[in-house]
C-alpha cells in the first residue's frame, strides 16, 4: 500500500483543479507524494479557469455514507477538508472523524 491513507473531504472542481483547490487537485498532489487518496465529495461545480458557474450541493447524508465507507474499509491516517458548504457543513460524518483522534 502507499505511503499514507489520505481522506479528501471536499468539492469536486470540473475543470480538473485547475484553480489549484478542490478533490482533483488533492488527488493529484497525493499521487506525486505516493499516498493513497480517497474521497467524499461534497458539492460539483461547473467551472472552468475563468470562474464558477454553479454548484450543486451533496445531500449531508450521502457525504457521511462516503466518509463512513472509505474509514471503514481503508481507514485514513489523514482527513483533510475542504469545500465545505455552509448549509452542509460537518454533521453526522464530524462526529465519526473526532472519534477517530
Amino acid at each position: 500500500m502507499a505511503r499514507g491513507r489520505v481522506l479528501l473531504i471536499a468539492g469536486s472542481d470540473s475543470s480538473g483543479g485547475a484553480g489549484g483547490s478542490g478533490l482533483e487537485a488533492g488527488q493529484k498532489v497525493l499521487a506525486a507524494h505516493g499516498c493513497y487518496a480517497m474521497t467524499a465529495t461534497t458539492a460539483l461545480t461547473v467551472q472552468n479557469t475563468t470562474g464558477v458557474k454553479g454548484i450543486h450541493v451533496i445531500p449531508a447524508e450521502f457525504v457521511e455514507r462516503q466518509v463512513e465507507a472509505c474509514l471503514e474499509d481503508v481507514g485514513a491516517d489523514v482527513i483533510t477538508t475542504g469545500g465545505l458548504t455552509p448549509s452542509k457543513a460537518p454533521t453526522g460524518w464530524w462526529s465519526r472523524v473526532k472519534g477517530m483522534s
